[in-house]
């Protein structure tokens, strides 16, 4: 007896089924590959529109907390710590401006915080899916920052933004902080808002937008008086007056001068030197032409705020 001839609706339901079938595979293998390609790639993008099912998607990219090292945090702090709300303009300009640093403390975990918008412009997941292909240039992380690269932001992010290693000297580790010629930068400066409330009416402001991994930071250097404020993760600062620089090695990073030369400080050198670690929200204000040096604790962002 012949077999019966399948019906078109048959034929037509099988092709869909394999159409399925082939769809769920291509977004199984995009999900297993690294999420920053996957974000990139204009095939995933259409797939995922099409097949829009959470259990093929990868999840979104985050910054990572995680500090990596043990012994880069600290729970001392020998830097003034501010509320916000706790303190008026004038007691900033008569106690601090100029004079010495203190760190702002603002609310981040609500949705009227002063920097909402920014916050969530820069979590890790929109800058890949909005400026991952975009070109930024990096700098070396010593003192004077010569050098410079270029690449663009989701290779920056699966490339550089590894934790440092104390062997890697600062002269050949990369950092992304500051790129005025960057268009995608403008756009996402302008949802900044800057701590106006301490600022004078003539001053203006030039904002300079960065993040990095765990364990970098940069070298004992100095600038004009700034406002730098720590969006995701958490930023140690080492402070020092103008008239008194501290012992360090321009081109080492933070982290060997952490472990190796900073517990050969004398007790003078070490009480000279202003120490701090900055929470998610925290602004630190320090001064025109105080010596500073840096480390990031776990994948971190950050804004300053130079004036």
């Amino acid at each position: 007896m012949p077999e019966p001839i399948p019906s078109a609706a048959s034929r037509w339901a099988r092709h869909f089924f394999a159409v399925i079938v082939l769809s769920t595979a291509v977004l199984l293998l995009y999900g297993a590959s690294l999420h920053v390609s996957a974000v990139q790639n204009p095939v995933f993008r259409k797939l995922k529109h099409l097949f829009p099912f959470t259990l093929f998607s990868p999840a979104p990219a985050t910054w990572d907390a995680n500090p990596v090292y043990d012994d880069i945090s600290s729970d001392v702090c020998t830097i003034a710590r501010v509320p916000y709300d706790e303190i008026t303009a004038e007691d900033f300009f008569r106690f601090y401006e100029e004079q010495r640093p203190v760190i702002l403390q603002y609310p981040v975990n609500v949705t009227t915080s002063r920097n909402f918008r920014f916050q969530q412009a820069v979590q890790k997941q929109r800058l890949l899916e909005h400026h991952g292909n975009d070109e930024i240039t990096l700098s070396t992380g010593n003192r004077n920052s010569y050098a410079k690269r270029n690449t663009v932001v989701a290779d920056y992010i699966r490339h550089y933004m590894h934790p440092q290693l104390e062997e890697v000297s600062g002269n050949a580790s990369w950092y992304h902080f500051g790129d005025p010629h960057h268009k995608g930068w403008r756009e996402v400066n302008q949802l900044y808002e800057p701590p106006r409330k301490f600022m004078r009416p003539y001053q203006d402001p030039a904002l300079s937008f960065g993040f990095a991994g765990s364990g970098t930071g940069v070298p004992f250097h100095t600038h004009g008086a700034v406002f730098a404020e720590t969006l995701y993760g958490r930023k140690r600062w080492w402070l020092s007056e103008w008239k008194r620089e501290p012992r360090y090695d321009p081109d080492e990073n933070t982290l060997y001068w952490l472990r190796h030369v900073r517990p050969t400080y004398s007790p003078a050198e070490a009480a000279s030197v202003y120490d701090c670690v900055c929470e998610r929200g925290d602004v630190i204000y320090i001064p025109s032409n105080w010596h500073h040096a840096t480390l990031n604790i776990g994948e971190t962002v950050f804004m300053s705020v130079f004036i």
